[in-house]
């Protein structure tokens, strides 16, 4: 599982191939180099899409197979339904590591979302996914929904704390 800011900022070349970090691509199964050993390339395979959000998602097979058994589970067979399905399945696309560690992020993913090549990106950890997001959208996050934002995140904050309570009382239920 990988939390968090996973690298420094990045930056997508001209053909929009963006260089995959070795905690990345371990967590996506790839051998870890050896203290003094060279690293040897073996190809990862993992798919990046634009479902909801305005960041790259990043999925190992794993991750993505979770992921579409979760549109299926929600979404039913109306029509609309199915437009929707479609439209987030065909938002992702299988992409491979190069000899040099990198994908190449479809153009039209990119257009998604206002990048382009040379642009700045961060990735962060995020449980099920790696997120991939232009780094001043980013940076300008917590800015960007005022006091809305603030509101929901004391709202998470005492949902956490609730839900750490209860578990502290269940397992002290446990233990009697």
């Amino acid at each position: 599982m990988l939390l968090g800011r996973l690298s420094n900022t990045l930056t997508l070349d001209m053909k929009g191939r963006l260089a995959i970090p070795a905690r990345v691509r371990e967590g996506a199964g790839a051998p870890a180099a050896l203290p003094g050993q060279e690293s040897t390339h073996r190809p990862v395979d993992l798919y990046v899409g634009c479902p909801m959000e305005p960041c790259l998602y990043l999925h190992t097979e794993e991750q993505h197979e979770i992921y579409l058994d979760t549109i299926e589970s929600v979404l039913g067979q109306t029509e609309g339904d199915r437009r929707l399905r479609s439209m987030l399945n065909g938002s992702f696309v299988l992409v491979t590591t190069d000899k040099s560690n990198r994908v190449t992020i479809p153009s039209f993913l990119l257009k998604m979302l206002g990048i382009k090549p040379k642009d700045e990106v961060v990735l962060i950890g995020s449980r099920e996914r790696v997120e991939i997001w232009e780094a001043e959208a980013h940076q300008g996050l917590g800015t960007t929904f005022g006091d809305d934002f603030k509101k929901k995140l004391e709202a998470t904050n005492e949902l956490i704390s609730e839900m750490i309570k209860r578990r502290r009382e269940r397992s002290g239920e446990d233990h009697e």
